[in-house]
């Protein structure tokens, strides 16, 4: 029996597209970065229309990088999955990430862990935070974007960022990657 198609993020038609802007990298909190790069992609829904899919390239200290990143909400348990692979970032591992069940629809966001070494996991959290275009004539009336998105003002660009906390065990998530992001089309 085939499943039927699940519910997506309001927002996520709004995010097809070609996307371009900076991948910062970062080494340790309260650090500047320590490469920051132009980053080249394209988001579109797969599976259907099931997964969004964000393929990209950038570079890190002038070598090539790409990968992919791919997020699904469970409409029935209200959680957000993700897959994400990087030729730099995890190498030849796939990271899987989860919000846990019943996850605001508003809130894309899900955490996953990697062996640090041979003993211990650390932790890496996506957040996925979308800016999208308003309708709005004023400050005092939502468009319906904005209103499916829970916000509480109306005001967005065609931007996107993406983080990506790297979560040692029992400490705070550290800012390791982000993604600011412009529709180029």
């Amino acid at each position: 029996m085939q499943a039927a198609p699940t519910p997506l993020h309001p927002a996520f038609d709004e995010l097809v597209g070609s996307w371009k802007g900076s991948n910062k990298v970062y080494f340790g909190p309260n650090q500047p970065p320590v490469d920051t790069a132009e980053i080249v992609g394209e988001i579109r829904l797969v599976s259907g229309g099931r997964l969004l899919e964000f393929s990209y390239t950038s570079t890190f200290k002038g070598k090539s990088i790409d990968g992919k990143l791919l997020i699904s909400y469970d409409g029935k348990l209200k959680e957000y999955l993700m897959t994400w692979v990087d030729s730099y970032h995890n190498n030849n591992r796939i990271l899987q990430l989860t919000s846990g069940r019943d996850a605001e629809i508003d809130t894309i966001s899900a955490f996953g862990e990697y062996p640090a070494n041979e003993t211990v996991n650390w932790g890496w959290r996506i957040d996925v935070l979308p800016k999208v275009p308003c309708e709005a004539r004023g400050p005092s009336q939502l468009c319906k974007k904005c209103d499916a998105l829970n916000l509480t003002e109306c005001g967005g660009g065609n931007g996107l960022e993406i983080l990506h906390y790297n979560v040692p065990p029992g400490e705070e998530g550290v800012l390791g990657i982000d993604w600011a992001l412009e529709l180029v089309q």
